[in-house]
């Protein structure tokens, strides 16, 4: 510990980590996110350029999109874009043909944000697993699963969001981004904000229950209108069974909300007119059967006769002979 301790001290760290950099058979580089969203690598190890066939000094520090080989352009500007879109770690695997042969390698790329939360370098480690079939197919099969829910995810109307335990926003889909007003790189790696408090005590009960949890959230929309949002909170699970995050699907009901109102608003309206009415009036069903008696009924007829009557046909209710016995026809 000494020895470490006085390496540190003295900064003699950098030169070990130069060395494990250069001579790691992973291919290990860093690249820059230019405000026009253009990328350019700030280092790569030796794996890196030996593995392309070209000299460190054609790939460090030149834009990507400049790049002599098209192939190898093209292929770069997908994986580095598709990371910068998510604002997550994503994995990606693949076939390359390169100088020594077509090799498959399984890169993981993870954005880094800088103090304003923008994303403004992306650090890159690519393995080669072409000796492991059997990994490879685990691997295939994990990184299409990924692909699919992505794919659903983003095409997705309803607000989809991934969160981790503590509330940390780890995936948002474009239809929440339009809700929140927010791009994804904005959003992900942030926590829920402390005023959203039923948000939060929401993945907590997710956390403490493993079940999923329903919430109601009212939100600003356009022009200031207040949103009603229905969303369930849905744990998941990695394959030791361990909870690492929250699932979240949001739908904006807003508008079914109100319909509910100004359907019970006319419902309302409507009884106090009926309510009004110096006649006797019944409601019925499809199957003929009675679901209103109107209050002038009721005073003429009593509240017996109103139990007589709803729910019931005529038949059964012996109709006409509940209304004679109760002097329904007499003349007011």
């Amino acid at each position: 510990m000494s020895i470490m301790k006085q390496h540190t001290e003295q900064s003699t760290y950098h030169p070990y980590c130069n060395e494990i950099f250069d001579n790691s058979n992973d291919i290990i580089y860093l690249v820059e996110v230019t405000d026009d969203r253009r990328f350019i690598h700030l280092d790569i190890n030796t794996a890196f350029y030996k593995g392309m066939g070209l000299p460190k000094e054609a790939i460090v520090g030149q834009y990507v999109d400049e790049l002599e080989n098209q192939a190898f352009r093209q292929t770069l500007i997908q994986k580095y874009t598709s990371c910068l879109n998510a604002g997550a770690k994503t994995h990606f695997i693949g076939e390359y043909s390169e100088p020594s042969g077509v090799r498959t390698l399984h890169s993981v790329l993870s954005p880094i944000r800088d103090k304003n939360g923008r994303i403004h370098r992306i650090a890159g480690i690519a393995r080669d697993i072409s000796d492991g079939t059997e990994n490879i197919e685990i691997q295939k099969a994990l990184l299409k699963r990924e692909q699919l829910f992505r794919s659903l995810a983003e095409n997705f109307p309803d607000n989809i969001m991934k969160l981790d335990t503590k509330g940390r926003f780890l995936y948002i889909n474009p239809a929440l981004e339009r809700t929140l007003g927010k791009t994804a790189s904005e959003v992900i790696g942030t926590l829920i904000p402390e005023d959203n408090t039923h948000l939060t005590e929401a993945i907590t009960q997710v956390v403490a229950t493993k079940k999923n949890v329903y919430i109601q959230q009212k939100m600003s929309g356009e022009n200031g209108v207040t949103e009603i949002h229905d969303v369930i909170l849905i744990p998941e699970y990695d394959e030791t069974k361990k909870l690492v995050s929250i699932l979240g699907i949001g739908r904006n009901n807003t508008l079914r909300y109100r319909m509910e109102d100004e359907i019970a608003l006319q419902e309302e309206q409507y009884r106090t007119l009926v309510d009004s009415l110096p006649d006797s009036i019944l409601r019925y069903d499809r199957d003929c059967r009675v679901t209103y008696v109107s209050p002038v009924l009721e005073r003429v007829g009593g509240k017996e006769a109103v139990s007589i009557l709803m729910g019931k046909t005529p038949m059964e209710a012996s109709f006409l002979k509940m209304l004679i016995r109760h002097n329904v026809f007499k003349t007011r």
